[in-house]
């Protein structure tokens, strides 16, 4: 399976500061949740976090 390239900084503060249904590349911005952005990942329809304190990409578990 191939891999995805990173997002630089600069993509990850755009899609932080995007609203819900920006696209970048293979990444769609789904919702702002208090911890981040829920991105949906085109490529393999995975959902993950873009934490907003220090802009890593965490897989998205919702909490119950």
């Amino acid at each position: 399976m191939k891999q995805g390239k990173r997002l630089t900084k600069k993509q990850k503060i755009d899609l932080l500061k995007a609203r819900p249904g920006v696209t970048l590349e293979n990444w769609l911005s789904e919702r702002e949740t208090s911890e981040g952005v829920v991105l949906l990942n085109k490529h393999s329809g995975k959902r993950w976090l873009l934490d907003k304190i220090d802009g890593m990409l965490r897989p998205y578990k919702v909490r119950t």
